[in-house]
């Protein structure tokens, strides 16, 4: 397991401090897209924070994904096809 420093978790903690971040499940209601298929593409996003409590004997590991709006902004803009007029020009914003 890796070891966390001061400094690496001071600025986990202001790197959220300042950015508002999302659920899986708050993107899937926005959006239309199921969970599971966001949790594949955020698991390992980089950018998405992610906060894993081990496992033990009795219990299995649980991890809690965020996805932060500049990563959600970046990953949406990523996915968005502009639309195009039957002339083939691209339709005006």
């Amino acid at each position: 397991m890796p070891a966390f420093t001061k400094a690496a978790t001071a600025a986990a903690l202001s790197a959220l401090s300042l950015e508002p971040t999302f659920t899986v499940n708050q993107i899937a209601r926005q959006t239309g897209i199921s969970a599971p298929t966001l949790l594949r593409e955020f698991r390992d996003h980089p950018g998405t924070l992610k906060i894993v409590r081990p496992g033990t004997k009795e219990k299995r590991i649980y991890t809690i994904v965020r996805v932060p709006q500049s990563v959600l902004e970046r990953w949406l803009a990523a996915r968005t096809v502009p639309a195009v007029l039957p002339s083939g020009r691209k339709a005006a914003r």
